[in-house]
């Protein structure tokens, strides 16, 4: 039941963060855009708006998790480690083929700006 849920927050999650990103870079054009090709932009500043949400979220999870142990008083490692270990697992049976996270080249100047 709890599995069913957080899938579901996570695709509403991807749903509006897709279409954040996706009518950002519609609506910006590199400055001296001659020097490099809009894709290459595009997927520089989509790395960078990616590295951010990821950030953010990590930082969203580290507060909730203090404020969680201040108001219970004892760890919720162990419920977050339940947790992620279903995660991992239901990322493994979405990608079985299990290969990992993919790294492409991209521009910093153009990373900088989607952050």
């Amino acid at each position: 039941m709890r599995r069913a849920s957080d899938i579901k927050r996570a695709e509403m999650l991807y749903t509006s963060l897709s279409l954040q990103a996706s009518n950002e870079l519609r609506a910006t054009r590199p400055e001296g855009w001659e020097s490099t090709t809009l894709a290459t932009h595009r997927k520089a500043w989509l790395r960078g708006f990616t590295y951010t949400v990821v950030q953010r979220i990590k930082d969203a999870e580290a507060r909730v998790k203090g404020e969680a142990e201040a108001e219970h008083g004892t760890s919720v490692a162990l419920v977050l480690a339940d947790r992620a270990a279903l995660a991992e697992r239901a990322a493994d049976e979405a990608n079985p083929s299990g290969v990992s996270e993919y790294k492409p080249r991209t521009r910093r100047s153009r990373f900088r700006d989607g952050l």
